[in-house]
Formats: structure tokens, sequence, C-alpha cells
């Protein structure tokens, strides 16, 4: 197994140090690891850096993964040959919970190292937005549903067909309203 760049989000609610250490023990007794934890916004790009031939592996929920691929995609690093790995420790993990992720850490970390890559599909809005520094954006959609690429297209259009709220009523799932119609929230 390749060596692994374990990357936490220090504002992250759910990486507290015990299952963080419990999936650690288990990495190391496979591979070299080398943990790191992110403080600020700009760390994951800096770690990512110093990558080299380690994998990434993200210990956190949705989150944490969501910004992981949207850095790398950013940065054109984002490869079929790349994987990332995930030890989810978020609220929802609903990512970890489609893929059939263990939510316990030590087992995720098992399952990262004796499993294989999966691949996912990846939506992009070239309309983007704006980050919570005010700079433009693409936005990224990791997708692991069976249906694929189709089935968040269709939902996406049937949530704005029958769930739109008017320019004063956001509607119910993401807030969007007719004047942002189209655009991911």
């Amino acid at each position: 197994m390749k060596p692994l760049l374990v990357v936490t989000n220090a504002a992250a609610g759910g990486t507290d140090d015990g299952p963080v250490e419990a999936a650690l023990e288990v990495l190391r007794a496979a591979t070299d690891v080398r943990r790191e934890v992110c403080a600020e916004p700009g760390d994951l790009d800096r770690l990512l850096d110093d990558l080299g031939d380690r994998m990434l592996v993200i210990v956190g929920g949705d989150g944490s993964v969501h910004t992981a691929v949207a850095t790398l995609h950013t940065r054109g690093e984002l490869a079929a040959d790349r994987p990332i790995g995930l030890v989810p420790l978020g609220t929802g993990n609903d990512l970890a919970r489609t893929l059939g992720i263990p939510l316990d850490p030590a087992d995720a970390a098992r399952a990262l190292v004796s499993g294989r890559p999966r691949p996912l599909d990846l939506v992009v809005d070239d309309a983007g937005g704006e980050d919570a520094r005010g700079q433009q954006v693409q936005r990224v959609l990791l997708v692991a549903d069976d249906d694929g690429v189709p089935g968040v297209v269709a939902a996406v259009v049937l949530h704005h067909v029958v769930d739109r709220g008017t320019a004063r009523s956001p509607c119910r799932g993401c807030g969007c309203s007719r004047r942002s119609r189209g655009r991911w929230r």
C-alpha cells in the first residue's frame, strides 16, 4: 500500500483525538502515515503541494471530502489514478453511508487498507459562485449514487420544478429562489 497523507479539519466537530487515533493505529500497521491538521482555509492547498506519491485520506465528514475534491479539482489534480481515502467522522456521513464505508473509524481504516478504489461521478457547475472570502469558484458535486449523474440531474430538475420557491419564499430543499433557479447552493 502507498504511504498516506491523513488530513483532519480542526474546525470540524467529529475529529476528536480518540477516534482519529483508532483509525491511525490501523493505518500505521499497514503503511507509512503522515498526519496533518488543517486549521485555516489555505492549509489543505499547502499540504497538497507536498503530497508527493502519498494517497490523500480525509478523516472527517461530507464537508471535508467536498473541500478536498473541490481543491484537487481546482488544482487540476483530481484523477482516477489518485484515489482519495475516507475515514468518516462527520455528522451525517452521507457519502460514507452511500458507499458502504463503515462508520467506526478503525473499521473504516481496515476497509481502506483492504479495499479497492471506486470511481465516482463529479458534476461541475461552471457558473460557480463565491467562497467565504468572496473569491469566484466553481462548485463541484461528488455523485456516489447508483443512478450516477443522470439521477442527480433528474433530481435537480425535479427539485426546481416541484419544490422551487418564489422570489420571496425560498424553497424548502436548498433555499434557492426563482431568481437563482438552476444555480447550485
